[in-house]
């Protein structure tokens, strides 16, 4: 279980994290409305690199050299190149970067900042991939489904396809964590122990896979990556000490699970309009079921059925969304 609310050693986290809801109003949403990925906007300030490469160095690179370097598309680096330059000419992935500069006179360093915002959205994707095959094997162990065996390889590879790209050397904005690797071993030795746990029980599997929360909560805490994702799996916890009868420890949950769902809800810039639509509607639903456990409304008859409610449409919601 997430222990970040637990205990007095995590108290400046608890007042941190009450800092970042109080100002974490609902904005108007910024929608994608369409597939097309975004264009890069150049920063032209310095920033700390995921890979260290002189803008001397890159000069005599091929595109291919590049994108291999980066671990991105090469034919993906070229086009956003000649789109963001505007270039004409007959340019391959065997073009150097130094030919490329002959029709446009641009600074090296502007293309490793496109290089490096493709390596962070490689990343982001390869991180998706992962998040999903553990949403699945998570759900899956918890009903006790005998496809959480496929599910936990589909899992691995997934993780084995994130580390082997990331693990030693992640993208912006992970560059400058000191505790990237141990919390990666972290995450590696946890998915050992739930595929020796998967022949014994699907239940101590699905604890073990539990465990995983904690340790990207903190990689997102320590980074200041607060995404919906981070305040859903944060309210989980909360939500977790309210599964129980006694009307009294459920309220005085009340607060912080609040805050902490506003802060989910208030997260939607990367859903378009109709993602954006059917996660309204289960969070609102979501808010009013903590609206009955949080009021008078709720009674010793019913305090099983509102917070098993309240379980039944996180688990939903998450499983869509988080």
């Amino acid at each position: 279980m997430l222990l970040l609310f637990e205990g007095e050693n995590n108290m400046w986290k608890i007042l941190i994290i009450l800092l970042i809801l109080a100002g974490c109003a609902p904005q108007t949403p910024v929608i994608n409305e369409s597939n097309q990925p975004p264009v890069f906007e150049i920063d032209t300030e310095e920033h700390d690199h995921s890979i260290e490469i002189t803008g001397q160095e890159l000069k005599s690179k091929t595109i291919s050299e590049i994108g291999e370097l980066y671990g991105i598309d090469s034919q993906s680096f070229l086009d956003e190149v000649l789109a963001y330059y505007e270039l004409e000419g007959e340019y391959t992935l065997g073009s150097t970067v130094d030919e490329l500069r002959f029709e446009a006179d641009f600074k090296p360093s502007e293309v490793k900042e496109i290089a490096e915002n493709m390596r962070s959205d490689a990343m982001q994707a390869s991180y998706s991939k992962y998040h999903t095959a553990y949403k699945k094997v998570l759900f899956s162990t918890g009903q006790q489904d005998p496809k959480s065996v496929e599910l936990l390889v589909n899992f691995g590879d997934a993780w084995q396809g994130f580390k082997e790209a990331y693990g030693e050397h992640p993208a912006r904005p992970y560059v400058n964590d000191a505790e990237w690797q141990t919390s990666m071993q972290q995450v590696d030795e946890t998915i050992q122990e739930a595929a020796l746990a998967i022949g014994e029980s699907y239940a101590v599997t699905h604890e073990v896979l539990e465990g995983l929360r904690p340790i990207w909560q903190d990689i997102q805490f320590r980074n200041e990556q607060y995404s919906r994702t981070y305040f859903m799996t944060e309210f989980h916890t909360v939500m977790e000490r309210m599964m129980v009868s006694d009307i009294a420890s459920i309220q005085i949950e009340c607060d912080i699970a609040n805050q902490l769902w506003d802060a989910t809800m208030s997260e939607t810039h990367d859903l378009n309009p109709e993602q954006l639509k059917q996660f309204t509607a289960l969070a609102q639903r979501e808010k009013g079921l903590l609206g009955i456990a949080c009021s008078d409304s709720l009674t010793e008859e019913n305090a099983y059925q509102v917070t098993q409610d309240i379980k039944r449409g996180f688990v939903k919601t998450y499983m869509q969304f988080g």
